[in-house]
């Protein structure tokens, strides 16, 4: 089974400062000599050092080195080492590549590590249990998930039986992707002689949790036997909302007999078809269930109660509650809004609504600057999303700081955490114009350099010898932040 390794697969998101973040993942295939993998690498460009070149240009490029190791019952089988370069660029673009390196047929531990060449110390470690296929047995490849494909008469490592194919970052579709492109190989020397025609059988198939699964879109293909085929094939996501989803292939001989299936796994983002499910759902009935506390309220009313709800729902829904509110359907402002209190607060949600608009609105108050609601303000969105600190440290008389504040949560009831930071400043100075500059709970931004961004009028006063990557301050008098961050 084809696996992805990647910081972000289905959707475990966590925002750092220089770190590096890159989609990896792998597929094997086999030629007439031997098997062999190819491993995927996308790097996210903002999340490594580009250095300007020689000359005074304003262009600049990066550099990751990439250490792959594959490990057989705990002994070192395979090491390559490669410098993988960025186009030059004036932006720090995404870049990618891609590695082919024989293997025989069996199972290790993949372990690769990406540094980033212009900071060592940018560095990540990801590892994966990957099986090579039999070929002597295997009729199926690995599945390559594509972002897109074209025919080319260039030679490259993204190229291969004369397409260019694009690989796909994360395994992850967004709105923008309508199709889900994909390639794959058919062995047939390891297929019966006496079978009938060949079928293909490929498919989505929704992860719906619990080991439960969904199809929802097949379609099927007549193949002729090869040594080894070429499969670019792709299917239709318009219509496929938002989810972790299994793109699944199937050689069948004859339309009963499956002789192997591969799948690989992909996530999907599709909001306005989330919409569309839910403004066609019995959910968007305001008659129906119990009691409608949204019953009365104006759609005035609706959008703000909307508004203060986007901390507390999940990215998924997000998605869709922001077109709920920009769409201005009432009778969907309604259901949204009742279904997120009657699915949190099942005891008596209207009485959960009353409270947590009140606390909205005092949020609102107290936050608020002119630029939206002040719960939509960072301190508000996170005094919305986690409750009310148990100790704030306020200061505004740094004498080389702006105005800062530090929150302090002895436990977060949500995430089980305890003793959690967050860090606000405000150098713009305006009113209410804090904005998030570090915090230490788990999936929110981690800031290594927020003492360096705090204090950024005195560049000169870093600690130590290293002025671009140093992450702490000189002390000198009056800069207590690290101390209030660290003592508390």
């Amino acid at each position: 089974m084809k696996k992805l390794l990647s910081f972000l697969f289905l959707l475990a998101m966590v925002q750092q400062v220089f770190a590096i973040d890159a989609s990896l993942s792998y597929a094997s295939f086999k030629s007439p000599q031997s098997t062999y993998i190819e491993i995927y690498l996308y790097v996210i460009g903002k999340s490594v050092t580009f250095k300007e070149l020689a000359g005074g240009s304003s262009q600049k490029q990066a550099a990751v080195e990439m250490n792959i190791i594959f490990k057989k019952n705990d002994q070192i089988f395979l090491v390559e080492r490669v410098l993988i370069k960025s186009p030059v660029d004036s932006a720090s673009v995404n870049f990618s590549d891609v590695r082919r390196l024989a293997i025989p047929h069996g199972e290790y531990k993949l372990e690769v590590q990406l540094i980033d060449h212009h900071q060592v110390d940018n560095s990540i470690v990801l590892g994966e249990e990957v099986s090579i296929f039999n070929p002597e047995l295997s009729k199926i490849s690995d599945i390559q998930l594509l972002a897109t494909f074209k025919k080319t008469d260039a030679e490259n490592a993204m190229v291969k039986n004369g397409i260019f194919m694009e690989q796909i970052p994360f395994h992850f579709y967004n709105k923008n992707y309508q199709q889900i492109p994909f390639y794959f190989e058919l062995y047939s020397e390891n297929i019966p002689v006496n079978s009938p025609d060949l079928l293909l059988k490929y498919s989505i198939v929704k992860i719906l949790g619990n080991g439960t699964r969904e199809e929802l879109a097949f379609m099927y293909k007549k193949r002729v036997p090869k040594a080894i085929d070429p499969v670019l094939l792709q299917m239709d996501l318009s219509k496929v909302p938002s989810g972790n989803y299994a793109l699944t292939v199937e050689l069948m001989a004859g339309p009963a007999e499956v002789l192997e299936k591969k799948e690989s796994y992909f996530v999907r983002s599709n909001p306005d078809m989330d919409y569309e499910l839910f403004l066609a759902s019995k959910e968007i009935d305001i008659n129906a269930g119990n009691e409608d506390f949204t019953e009365g309220i104006d759609s005035a009313e609706l959008r703000y109660s909307l508004r203060a709800i986007v901390p507390n729902v999940s990215q998924k829904d997000a998605e869709v509650l922001k077109l709920v509110i920009s769409k201005s359907n009432i009778n969907a402002m309604r259901a949204f809004l009742r279904n997120h209190f009657e699915a949190n607060y099942k005891d008596n949600p209207k009485l959960a609504y009353k409270k947590y608009l009140e606390v909205a609105k005092a949020v609102d108050k107290q936050y608020g600057n002119g630029f939206g609601f002040g719960f939509e303000s960072d301190r508000g969105y996170y005094f919305m999303k986690y409750g009310k600190p148990d100790d704030i440290q306020a200061i505004v008389d740094d004498p080389t700081a702006p105005p800062y504040e530090i929150w302090f949560y002895n436990k977060l009831l949500t995430t089980n955490q305890s003793n959690v930071k967050f860090i606000f400043y405000n150098p713009t100075l305006i009113e209410n114009g804090h904005t998030l500059l570090h915090s230490t709970a788990r999936g929110e931004w981690n800031n290594p350099k927020w003492e360096v961004m705090l204090y950024s009028n005195s560049p000169n006063q870093r600690e130590g010898d290293n002025f671009i990557d140093g992450t702490q301050m000189q002390d000198n008098w009056g800069r207590n932040a690290r101390r209030y961050f660290d003592d508390y």
